[in-house]
């Protein structure tokens, strides 16, 4: 689901084995925009075809990552719905676009039955590093994880604000998944490559998975757990905004076990 690039660079978090990822590792998330009445279809085409394809690209080497998520929570009505993560660590073999050739997968099927840029729009695009990962001695395997929790972090500095979360938070939500005092399954934060996220826009990801809605949408932690708040601080002073957050839904992944 790519080979046009422009299509699908797609498609993070790459995530699910992100901890056999490395920081040269880059991830695309895609934004699509799908009408309500052709959501059906869309999710049949990617998971049918293009998550075979994404097989075939895993099997060969050529990509690291592929994940198809529709939102449950965040943005308005008119934000897209679903969100491809494609995970590389050779960028410029992606650029080629060459592994997204799904009719070399499927040749006896006519690309009209398998694409789906006629039936979704792409809203946005943006490039991330992985720059850290920590995951509960309960995630196991890709099919643990149900929701995605993104917070989209307004820093001013970049790689000032991953040092703070690497020092304060990093250690404590280790402690909490290896203590099973959260739900939480696994957390990592990214730094966003491109576009330049300018004045106002995001500069760097931070991810949560979970195993249901409710607990990425009211995440808890045990009462006898002692926040970092000096920390939280330290954070909250090198942010000019609030950080958004979203909420999706596993569609399909397809990652290295």
């Amino acid at each position: 689901m790519i080979g046009r690039f422009s299509r699908i660079i797609v498609p993070v978090i790459a995530v699910f084995t992100m901890s056999s990822l490395s920081a040269q590792d880059i991830s695309f998330y895609q934004f699509r925009k799908v009408d309500p009445s052709k959501i059906d279809e869309f999710i049949k085409r990617e998971t049918t075809y293009w998550s075979k394809v994404a097989e075939k690209g895993m099997a060969n080497g050529k990509i690291e990552f592929w994940g198809l998520f529709e939102k449950v929570s965040g943005g308005s009505t008119e934000s897209p719905n679903f969100l491809f993560i494609n995970t590389f660590k050779d960028i410029d073999e992606a650029m080629k676009g060459e592994m997204w050739d799904a009719t070399k997968v499927f040749p006896a099927v006519p690309m009209a039955k398998m694409e789906t840029n006629s039936i979704s729009t792409t809203t946005n695009t943006i490039l991330t590093a992985l720059r850290n990962w920590e995951q509960s001695p309960k995630f196991t395997k890709p099919e643990d994880v149900k929701f995605v929790l993104i917070n989209y972090h307004h820093a001013t500095d970049p790689d000032a604000f991953i040092s703070l979360e690497n020092k304060h938070w990093q250690p404590f939500i280790k402690e909490e998944m290896a203590a099973g005092r959260t739900a939480q399954l696994a957390w990592g934060n990214q730094v966003i490559l491109s576009p330049s996220a300018g004045k106002d826009g995001p500069t760097t990801i931070s991810i949560d998975l979970y195993p249901t809605f409710k607990d990425a949408l009211m995440p808890t932690f045990a009462q006898d757990s002692k926040l970092p708040m000096d920390g939280l601080t330290e954070l909250q002073k090198i942010t000019n905004a609030p950080r958004d957050i979203e909420i999706y839904r596993v569609v399909k992944v397809v990652a290295k076990h």
